[in-house]
């Protein structure tokens, strides 16, 4: 028993913490940069970290939030993707916000707010502290939540597309 005690404490003393640590923006713009990302641009934006960048012709923008004012690193991002539907109602948009929630999308997708044409958008919250480091798993489930966003809607506005051609044929 006391050696396990021994063992325990001397675990405790002589190895590091496995916490993340916080990533700069410099930093966070590299990952996506390493994995090829297109039109990778960085910024701030009411004072907080920003880059925005595109996966496959779909632009998003991430932000970094609760960021340390001495050393400008962050602990938390919030990416966020948004696409136009044009010709669809507000209720129409909140439909297929709803309809992409159901499934096993780690992002959540929600109706934009705001004048005609109705859009909707997917945003996903990632955070690093604790043990997880900012990196490729983040990377993965927002590419993840990004490429499920855009087939759900190219899948919605071919289908509507192929009904409007149909009642148009239809006598």
């Amino acid at each position: 028993m006391m050696f396990r005690l021994l063992l325990l404490a001397q675990i405790f003393l002589f190895c590091e913490p496995a916490f993340a640590k916080p990533i700069t923006l410099i930093e966070f713009r590299n990952e996506f940069l390493i994995r090829e990302f297109q039109s990778v641009k960085i910024g701030y934006i009411d004072t907080h970290p920003t880059m925005s960048a595109a996966m496959d012709k779909q632009g998003f923008e991430a932000v970094l939030r609760e960021c340390s004012q001495i050393d400008g690193t962050c602990q938390t991002a919030r990416f966020t993707a948004c696409r136009d539907l044009p010709g669809y109602s507000r209720l129409e948009t909140l439909e297929l916000a709803n309809q992409m929630n159901e499934g096993f999308n780690p992002g959540t997708a929600y109706a934009k707010k705001g004048p005609s044409p109705s859009g909707i958008c997917v945003r996903f919250h990632v955070s690093f502290r604790g043990e997880d480091e900012f990196g490729l798993r983040q990377i993965f489930e927002w590419q993840q939540a990004l490429e499920d966003f855009t087939v759900s809607v190219d899948s919605d506005l071919t289908s509507r597309v192929a009904a409007d051609v149909r009642a148009l044929v239809q006598p």
